[in-house]
């Protein structure tokens, strides 16, 4: 938690508990693994390092905590913040922007993917694969370095609650 003192020179005061940072570029091992700056984790931390290895797709700090719960008894909302932010730092988690969506964590370890939104839900989940040629979009004169796709839509639990 952050601690900052006011303008008028008193007491410090405590700031709200801002999310963790965005990922910084793993760097692989000379193995292919992602670098792991620090590889010491608390048994806390390996816990919620496991629910995002067990989801079908990001997930928010709240999230997780409430996955985890029935796994991590005791374990609140701010260890779970805790410990998102050194999995980043680390490189085992990585930050994924979805537009008008709370900041979301997946393993930075997983293979290339997309992900689809229900626009009805919010749930987000994971698309394996990618479209072929990718490169006839690409504006003549640019060169394609990486993209991210987000198909928008209803998945099945809204379309089955709607029907």
């Amino acid at each position: 938690m952050h601690v900052r003192s006011n303008s008028g020179g008193g007491p410090a005061e405590k700031s709200r508990l801002s999310p963790p940072p965005v990922a910084r570029e793993a760097r692989p091992s000379p193995l292919g693994e992602p670098h792991v700056a620090s590889a010491t984790l608390t048994t806390r931390q390996r816990g919620i390092l496991e629910v995002f290895q067990k989801a079908n797709g990001p997930l928010t700090p709240q999230e997780v905590w409430e996955l985890g719960r029935a796994d991590l008894p005791g374990v609140g909302l701010a260890t779970v913040y805790r410990a998102i932010r050194k999995l980043v730092e680390t490189g085992q988690l990585r930050q994924v922007e979805i537009a008008d969506s709370l900041p979301r964590y997946e393993c930075a370890a997983k293979p290339h993917h997309h992900h689809f939104r229900c626009v009805q839900c919010g749930r987000i989940v994971e698309i394996p694969k990618c479209p072929p040629r990718l490169d006839d979009l690409v504006p003549r004169g640019f060169k394609l370095l990486d993209h991210s796709i987000i198909l928008y839509g209803l998945c099945d639990q809204c379309m089955a609650a709607s029907a």
